[in-house]
C-alpha cells in the first residue's frame, strides 16, 4: 500500500539506547520518529478485507445460482471449513451441486492439517477474522528476521541478545539487550516496520499487508475457477 511505502520512504526511526531501570540490562531500541497513520491503515486494511469476503461469497452464490437455475436458500455463502471432513459435510447438508463439489473441496482453506503460515491456511484465519463483529486491530511491528545487524562488537558477560516481540511499545521496538556493565556497539543494515495484526490476535505477529494480499489473491482465484466450472 502508497500509505505503508510513503511512510517508509522517509526512514521514520532511530537508534536509542537505555538502561532498564528493573534489570540494570542496556537496551537497544528502533524508536519512531514519526508515527504511523495507523487509523488511516485500519480503515483501508478492513475495507479490503471485508470485500474480499464478499468475493468469496458472492463468487459461491453466483455459481450455485446459475447451476441450479434459482436463487439458492439462505446460507449459500462461501462453504468455509476447518477440515476436509468438515467441509464434506457442509456440502452434502447444503446439497451442493456435483459440478461445484470437487471445485470446493480442491481448494483446501483449511485450519486443520495446513502447514503453519502456509497461504492457503492464512487465507483461512483472515476470512475467520472478516467474520468478527468489530473491526480488526493492527499496530506497527519489525520481525527480528527483518532486522539486520553488522560490525557487531562485545566487550563483557552476555553481550548481545535480539529480543522483543517485535511491537511498538512507548513509541520504540526493542531490538537488542545487554548484560549490565557490557558494552556493545552494531550498525544497524537494515530494520523494516510494517503494521501487523495486533497482539492476543489469530494471526499475532504476521505482517498485515502480505497476510491480505494474499486474501485477495485467494479470492480471485475462487472466482476464476468457479467461473470456468461453470461455464464447462
Amino acid at each position: 500500500m502508497s500509505l505503508c511505502n510513503d511512510w517508509l520512504a522517509e526512514a521514520p526511526f532511530e537508534g536509542l539506547v537505555d538502561i532498564d531501570p528493573k534489570t540494570g540490562e542496556i537496551v537497544h531500541t528502533l524508536a519512531l520518529t514519526k508515527d504511523f497513520p495507523i487509523d488511516a491503515f485500519q480503515r483501508k486494511a478492513n475495507e479490503a478485507i471485508v470485500n474480499g469476503k464478499h468475493s468469496f461469497d458472492q463468487a459461491a452464490y453466483a455459481a450455485v445460482s446459475i447451476l441450479d437455475g434459482t436463487s439458492p436458500k439462505k446460507g449459500w455463502n462461501f462453504p468455509w471449513s476447518e477440515s476436509e471432513t468438515g467441509l464434506q459435510a457442509i456440502l452434502k447438508k447444503r446439497k451442493c451441486p456435483s459440478k461445484l463439489e470437487q471445485a470446493f473441496m480442491g481448494f483446501g482453506f483449511y485450519l486443520v492439517g495446513m502447514q503453519a503460515g502456509s497461504p492457503k491456511k492464512l487465507a483461512r484465519i483472515v476470512a475467520q477474522m472478516a467474520n468478527q463483529k468489530h473491526s480488526i486491530g493492527f499496530s506497527v511491528c519489525s520481525k527480528m528476521g527483518t532486522i539486520v545487524f553488522e560490525n557487531i562488537s562485545v566487550v563483557g558477560q552476555a553481550g548481545f541478545l535480539p529480543t522483543s516481540d517485535g511491537y511498538l511499545t512507548n513509541g520504540g521496538i526493542e531490538i537488542v539487550r545487554s548484560a549490565p556493565g557490557s558494552e556493545v556497539s552494531f550498525d544497524l543494515k537494515s530494520g523494516y516496520l510494517a503494521p501487523a495484526f495486533e497482539k492476543g490476535s489469530l494471526l499475532e505477529n504476521v505482517y498485515a499487508i502480505e497476510a491480505i494480499q494474499v486474501f485477495l489473491e485467494s479470492a480471485l482465484l475462487v472466482t476464476d475457477t468457479l467461473e470456468a466450472v461453470v461455464a464447462k
